[in-house]
């Protein structure tokens, strides 16, 4: 079954192993994230998407955050527990963190700039993601001045530059009234559209045919300046750089737990016009424990097409959720 340029269902197996950046040949990964949500109860249900992505082979997996809801615990036991997920994937699981695992910790009762430094301890202290087939991964924290942000990653396969940024749900922790969490915004946020900045320049040098940014926080393109104020920096960093490049742009998040693929940038300031080039991906969610299937093709000029794959057993959502 082809994959068409929007949506199909997706029964097609690549088994594709990770081929060398720069190869010309079609390979698919997969995009999850809000998953699992209400933990320890879906655990049973996580492990089929695991084992179902596994069967799939992919490339590799990326995560885009939240692997557990906002009110449960921020403990490192619930940290610990999901590394051992992520290195449960055969090929590699590249992850961002979302919102849930440190902005909205507080209200169990924990310091979430805390939470923040433990994840990076425990996610993204080496090059290598998780997974028991490894990508080495380039990271932020490698550039002089952006030291800290060892989360925001970057790797090539094919003819597509990934980047992961790290932007979040909770209004990407702008809080005004909170100086720790401003001043934490305004560092992460300068390093995030730097990061997005460079990997432009980056496909642009190599003459990659796309783009992919993998982030946590739907940034909210339809809202208003005032209404997304934690996002506009990244959002008009995405807009310029893509209006600018002549390939294509895929922005994967999650966050809000609504399927979506569109076109949510205008091309120039005319509302009547998409920039085509630019598709966003929301992630299934919750409960809906399945995968979204990427295929990526150097021969079509959409670069990105897509498919699910959905794990059967999951699909009656009060059999594993409350």
């Amino acid at each position: 079954m082809r994959f068409l340029p929007f949506l199909a269902a997706a029964t097609l197996a690549l088994g594709t192993a990770p081929a060398p950046a720069g190869a010309e040949e079609a390979f698919e990964f997969v995009a999850i994230g809000d998953v699992p949500y209400f933990v320890p109860e879906d655990y049973p249900a996580w492990e089929r998407l695991i084992g179902a992505i596994n069967r799939s082979n992919p490339a590799f997996t990326v995560h885009v955050g939240d692997f557990k809801k906002g009110s449960t615990p921020c403990d490192d036991e619930t940290f610990l527990k999901i590394r051992d997920y992520f290195n449960a994937f055969e090929a590699p699981l590249v992850y961002t963190p979302g919102d849930n695992e440190w902005t909205d910790c507080h209200r169990r009762g924990a310091d979430p700039i805390e939470r923040l430094g433990r994840l990076r301890q425990l996610f993204f202290a080496t090059p290598e993601s998780p997974g028991k087939r490894k990508l080495r991964l380039t990271r932020q924290s490698e550039t002089r001045g952006f030291e800290k942000f060892s989360e925001n990653a970057r790797w090539s396969l094919g003819p597509v530059v990934f980047a992961t940024v790290h932007s979040v749900g909770s209004n990407n922790n702008l809080l005004l009234d909170k100086p720790e969490a401003f001043q934490e915004y305004l560092e992460r946020n300068r390093a995030d559209i730097a990061w997005i900045r460079e990997t432009y320049q980056i496909a642009r040098r190599d003459g990659a045919k796309g783009v992919a940014i993998c982030t946590q926080a739907n940034p909210f393109f339809e809202k208003s300046l005032e209404e997304r104020s934690g996002y506009n920096g990244l959002i008009d960093a995405l807009s310029s750089e893509a209006q600018a490049y002549s390939g294509q742009t895929l922005f994967v998040h999650g966050d809000t737990h609504s399927f979506r693929l569109d076109k949510p940038l205008k091309r120039g300031k005319d509302p009547s016009y998409n920039l085509m080039r630019f598709t966003r991906l929301e992630v299934l969610a919750e409960k809906d424990i399945h995968g979204v299937r990427v295929k990526v093709d150097p021969a079509n000029p959409d670069v990105f097409t897509f498919g699910f794959l959905t794990v059967p057993e999951n699909l009656d959502a009060k059999g594993y959720s409350k």
